[in-house]
């Protein structure tokens, strides 16, 4: 059942930054998810912007970040809003269309793993490197590209 996959890969990459805050509390998983939101955003970022950069596709992510006229800063909140409740409405509609035993199976698998706080650290840094350094690549190909 592919819906329980994807499920799963949810579930553990909500335990996996979970590790980072110890504990248990509520505030601190809904730390973990609001984490792994913006790391799911960050990636898709990064990787975008390294296939248009890498392929010459013309995706438009690129041409977002070119200066202009139109202030970008709203644009960006604007769309990061748009793909958290996407987001959000995807992770309930998969997580409602799984039954509750299957949900309850899953979490006991990923709970009984061993915790890796040094992976959860060196993911986080990972993934914010990555996309700072993919917003370099776009500030140094605008100049070379405007200059």
């Amino acid at each position: 059942m592919i819906r329980a996959r994807i499920y799963k890969v949810y579930v553990a990459h909500i335990h996996f930054l979970r590790v980072l805050y110890g504990g248990k509390s509520a505030d601190k998983t809904s730390n973990a998810f609001v984490l792994g939101i913006f790391l799911i955003a960050f990636n898709i970022h990064s990787l975008v912007v390294i296939i248009e950069l890498s392929t010459k596709m013309n995706i438009g992510l690129i041409d977002f970040w070119k200066p202009g006229s139109v202030p970008k800063s709203g644009l960006g909140y604007m769309f990061g809003f748009v793909f958290s409740v996407i987001y959000l409405t995807m992770v309930q509609i998969l997580k409602n269309s799984i039954p509750k035993k299957i949900r309850i199976q899953i979490l006991k698998e990923i709970v009984v793993r061993k915790k890796h706080k040094t992976l959860a650290i060196l993911y986080v840094i990972f993934s914010v490197l990555m996309f700072l350094l993919t917003v370099v690549f776009v500030i140094v190909e605008n100049t070379i590209v405007s200059g």
